[in-house]
This record gives structure tokens, C-alpha cells and sequence, in this order.
């Protein structure tokens, strides 16, 4: 399986070079994203430097440089595949490792203009610890974001559910899964992957006391599927079948198909659960702030730069943050987060805070946008920036006034969308910050 991954990789590389290259297409420049495409860059510069292509720069994204995610092939006995990827072997392997690996984030790292990855916390993590970083160090100015996603169209989508709301969603969860219906029983969701990295076997270890020592008044709801054929998945799905078996009425998982309530699982939480182990930067915790679900976190990576602790000086927390990676810490944490659910008043202020920190996919483009044009050193042109005013009664009028109509001076009346039910503009603005109203 490793040597088919070589090939597809050339492959990966080759076929949108020659493609630019064969149609006259000229990209001012070329995006990589990941260990897939680490050979991309390298291929342009030795191969494609008189075609099109001569005068493109090179972006590459980082997604996770960990050891299992870095695309590593480790050939057997002595052989380089120079006769695959044709290349120079000092630009996928490092001389100074023992083993015999090839490495196409190296690659990446040793071709490309400048490099960028999902979030500030884990390019400072990745430059101090990666195996890597003396190539990342090597860049003066390398870039990051972190992720986001469509906000104003997660929350229409919410609307044109039966199950619009909190309360109404949690009611139908509970209902499908539990065969009861109760609003004080707090509800607990993990939606993702089943492996090592997404801290999985914590909720599985934490859910047994958790239900006993609250008889039976909570209940969990643990979406994903698991290898059965690997070591890890094998140990989740044990202890799942144990859980299920003894408390079905207050645990639900089935690790052998896809999950298909996670959209309005993440609105009918209570609490979302997110212990990885790491996490570059995460997207489901952006998923459960846009239905103003706050979650309960490992703080590393990312999630330590997008959750913000109930109990911290942040004005508006989203969450709970648990530092050790252990069993204790995330029972703690778990059980902090019920004792806010209790205060009905502090957790409807925790779900509203909540609701107004989920990363817009616009703000997300217009960062890498401005790097896009640091790197081809011009200016960043204006650019069309939509407005957006959401009502549950309609109003007559709506303007649109900020720093960049001089406040009151220039009014722009917004226009109504009768089936999104709001009232929209786009206005034409440079890059920056703005204040508005």
C-alpha cells in the first residue's frame, strides 16, 4: 500500500502542471494543500520553469504535521523509488534521519514561496516541535487562520428544520435515541471520528461514572464510526458495547455505520465533547458555536485559541477548557460544565456568548487573501462584503451605517429577501476592520 501512495502522488503532481502547462494557463499562484500534493512545487521549479508556470508562486498549507500525518513512505530495504518520483533524494529525505524515509512535506517545505496552516497556537506549536522545524524556521513570515465555516447559511438551514431551536431539537434527540423526553436531563455529543487523535476512549472511560453518579439523569450520544481492524478502534468499540448494553437508556453509539444526525445533534447539544489529543485546529467546535453549543475541550492547538473558559476573562466564553489529558481532569471538566447547566440563567447566557463566536468563512478568505497579495507584493483590491440583518419580526426599514459611511452621514438602506427572511447588502471596501451598526 505505501508504494501505491508514491505514484499517486507523482500522479497528483504531474496531471495539473501539464494540464496549466499544455493550455497557456498562467496561475499567479499555485496552492498545495497537505502531504498529497508536497510534490507539486518541487516538479514546477526542476520541470515547468519555460512553460506558463515560470512565474507562479508557491503556497503550501499545513493542515497536521504530526508524525502520522506528515505522508511519510518508508520503502523497504534500501530503495529510494528515484525511478517513481524522480527526484533529487535530498528533497524528500533527510540524510541525517537513520531510517530510510522519504518525506513529501520535506519536499513541500524545500520548493515552496511561504507556508501557512489552521491556526496562530499551532504554527507556534509546529515551529518549536515538529521534526520539521528547521525547514518551517527557514520562512520569515510563514501564515495562519484558523478555519471557519458558513455561518449565515448554517443558521438558515437551522430555520428550515422542523427542530429550529435548542429545546425543540434536544427534545427530538432525545426522543429518536433515548425514547424520552426530557429538557432538565442534560445531553452530551461527540461527532466525529473514532480514533486515537479525537480522545474518543476518554468519553467512553468518563460515561460510566458519569451515569451513575448522577442515576442516570444525563445522556450521550457518541456519533462515529471505528476500525474494528485497528487496536484503537477495537478498545472504543468494546467498551461502547458494554455501555450500551447496561445503559441504553442514557448512552447511544453505533461505531459501525456513518452518524447521520450530526447537523441537528450539534443544535439539540447541551454540550459538545471535543478531548483530542491534538487538534491543529478543528472545525467542529465552529459547527457546535453556530448553533450556539458550547463544548468541553482538551486545551491544546487550536481549540485552546477558539474556546474560551466560562471561567475565563473572556467576554464572551464558549466553553470549557480541561488542561490534563487524563480521565480526572476531563471528569472534572464535564462536571463543571453540568453545574452551569444547572443555573438555567447562567447557561442560556453561556449559549447566547456562545452563539457570537463562530469563525466566518469570509473572515477566513479575506486573511489568506491579503497573504495572496503579500506574496505577489501588490495591493489588495476592493472587494464585495456582504451585510446581513436576521429578524424574527419583520421592520420597515434597515440601514446600514459604520465607519465606512461616516456613521450617520451616509446611510445604506439594506434590501429585504423575503425567503431568507432578512435584509442584505453588499458594499465595495478595502481590506481591514470595521465597526458597524
Amino acid at each position: 500500500m505505501l508504494w501505491l501512495l508514491h505514484p499517486g502522488q507523482v500522479l497528483m503532481a504531474l496531471a495539473p502542471l501539464t494540464y496549466c502547462a499544455v493550455s497557456g494557463i498562467t496561475p499567479s499562484i499555485v496552492i498545495t494543500n497537505d502531504w498529497p500534493c508536497g510534490l507539486v512545487a518541487t516538479y514546477a521549479r526542476m520541470y515547468y520553469n519555460t512553460t506558463s508556470l515560470k512565474n507562479a508562486s508557491f503556497f503550501h498549507i499545513i493542515h497536521n504535521l504530526d508524525e502520522c500525518y506528515e505522508g511519510r513512505i518508508y520503502p523497504e530495504g534500501d530503495e529510494k523509488l528515484e525511478n517513481v518520483h524522480g527526484l533529487p533524494l535530498y528533497l524528500l529525505q533527510d540524510p541525517y534521519w537513520k531510517s530510510n524515509i522519504l518525506n513529501p512535506s520535506r519536499c513541500a517545505l524545500l520548493s515552496t514561496d511561504n507556508w501557512g496552516t489552521v491556526s496562530n497556537v499551532y504554527q507556534d506549536d509546529i515551529m518549536r516541535s515538529s521534526p520539521l522545524s528547521p525547514l518551517l524556521r527557514r520562512f520569515p513570515q510563514p501564515f495562519s487562520s484558523p478555519n471557519g465555516v458558513f455561518v449565515y447559511e448554517k443558521k438558515i438551514k437551522y430555520l428550515t428544520l422542523s427542530t429550529r431551536t435548542h429545546n425543540t431539537a434536544k427534545l427530538y434527540v432525545q426522543r429518536k435515541y433515548f425514547g424520552i423526553e426530557n429538557l432538565n436531563i442534560p445531553l452530551l455529543v461527540f461527532v466525529g471520528r473514532i480514533t486515537e487523535q479525537k480522545g474518543v476512549h476518554l468519553i467512553c472511560e468518563v460515561a460510566e461514572e458519569l451515569i451513575v453518579s448522577r442515576n442516570r439523569n444525563i445522556q450521550i450520544i457518541l456519533g462515529g464510526i471505528a476500525n474494528e481492524n485497528d487496536p484503537y478502534g477495537r478498545y472504543c468499540i468494546n467498551k461502547i458495547n458494554h455501555l450500551r448494553t447496561y445503559y441504553g437508556d442514557c448512552f447511544w453509539a453505533n461505531p459501525y455505520e456513518f452518524f447521520v444526525d450530526g447537523f441537528v445533534c450539534n443544535l439539540a447539544a447541551d454540550f459538545g465533547l471535543m478531548p483530542s489529543l491534538f487538534e491543529p485546529c478543528g472545525i467542529v467546535q465552529d459547527e457546535f458555536f453556530a448553533a450556539g453549543t458550547p463544548v468541553i475541550a482538551f486545551n491544546t492547538g487550536g481549540l485552546k485559541e477558539t474556546v474560551s473558559d466560562w471561567m475565563s476573562e473572556s467576554s464572551t466564553p464558549n466553553g470549557f477548557l480541561f488542561s490534563g489529558y487524563s480521565y480526572r481532569d476531563f471528569l472534572n471538566t464535564i462536571n463543571r460544565a453540568l453545574g452551569v447547566f444547572a443555573n438555567k440563567s447562567d447557561y442560556e447566557r453561556l449559549r447566547e456568548s456562545t452563539s457570537h463566536t463562530t469563525i466566518e468563512v469570509a473572515e477566513q478568505a479575506r486573511d489568506y487573501l491579503s497573504e495572496f497579495y503579500r506574496l505577489q507584493r501588490c495591493l489588495l483590491p476592493n472587494v464585495q462584503t456582504p451585510f446581513v440583518y436576521e429578524y424574527e419580526h419583520r421592520p420597515n426599514q434597515v440601514l446600514l451605517v459604520g465607519d465606512f459611511t461616516e456613521w450617520a452621514n451616509h446611510p445604506i438602506e439594506m434590501n429585504h429577501d423575503e425567503t431568507k427572511k432578512c435584509f442584505i447588502v453588499s458594499v465595495m471596501l478595502p481590506a481591514g476592520d470595521y465597526r458597524y451598526k
